[in-house]
């Protein structure tokens, strides 16, 4: 009932803006920009229309989701310094590429291409980027991670059949 609350006070606020042309994608867009926005994080998305994806709704849901929520939580970390996070969708020929990067203040660890999560309560964490794992290993997808500096990136490539 909360995220119902909190969703239809993203529709309230937010003039429909269109990235991709996909509801689903666009709403997820929407709702994590206007969170972000509201904890002081710049938001930047750059995408190109594309208004049909090989996924679920629930999947997209799962993935942009996880990705964004992940970003969010980075970014509330940063106690001085930019706080920012940028979203891109591209399509070259039959490759789709989701490059989602963000500020951090941290650390980020990354151990054989795997995320080690720094949270203190490591069982019940990192569902969210299994999630994710999931549905790039299920659309035959491969994920990698950048950290340069205070900058973390993660790029998402699908071969479009």
């Amino acid at each position: 009932a909360n995220y119902a609350k909190e969703l239809e006070k993203v529709f309230l606020r937010t003039t429909e803006e269109i990235w991709t042309g996909n509801k689903v994608v666009d709403l997820i867009l929407r709702q994590k920009k206007y969170l972000a926005e509201e904890r002081n994080i710049e938001f930047f998305i750059e995408t190109i229309f594309l208004p049909q994806w090989p996924f679920k709704d629930s999947e997209l849901c799962s993935l942009f989701g996880n990705l964004l929520d992940n970003s969010i939580e980075a970014c509330e970390k940063i106690k001085k310094g930019k706080r920012w996070i940028k979203v891109q969708v591209e399509k070259q020929n039959r490759l789709l590429f989701l490059d989602i990067s963000n500020s951090i203040e941290e650390k980020i660890l990354v151990r054989g291409g795997k995320l080690i999560t720094n949270k203190k309560d490591k069982a019940n964490h990192g569902y969210g980027l299994k999630g994710i794992e999931r549905i790039v290993n299920k659309y035959e997808g491969e994920m990698s991670y950048q950290v340069k500096g205070n900058l973390f990136k993660i790029i998402i490539t699908f071969f479009l059949k």
